[in-house]
């Protein structure tokens, strides 16, 4: 018997979210990652608290962050909040063939 799939948030942020969208949706597929939800931010609005929260209320480990969206510039304090509760950040690459990575 396998192994319960990780649960993991998304964030996409823009007026034009579909590209991250589908990479999130392809990256957790690949990974075998069950998206409990994928927040949008069209309005680059939504703050590391709320990201965090909703991570929080899935009990999802991993928030999965589109390497375009808004707040990827401020994943080392996404990070640094999601650590608190055991889980991480993965960067997902939208335009490109590289890996996502966790950034520690």
């Amino acid at each position: 018997m396998s192994a319960p799939a990780s649960v993991a948030v998304g964030y996409v942020s823009g007026t034009e979210t579909a590209d991250q969208r589908k990479a999130l949706a392809d990256y957790a597929a690949a990974e075998g990652i069950a998206l409990a939800e994928v927040i949008t931010d069209r309005a680059d609005t939504i703050t590391i608290t709320q990201i965090v929260e909703a991570t929080a209320l899935h009990e999802a480990k991993l928030l999965l962050l589109p390497d375009d969206a808004a707040l990827c510039l401020a994943r080392r304090g996404i990070q640094h909040s999601l650590a608190k509760m055991g889980a991480t950040c993965v960067v997902v690459p939208t335009g490109s063939d590289t890996e996502g990575r966790a950034d520690a």
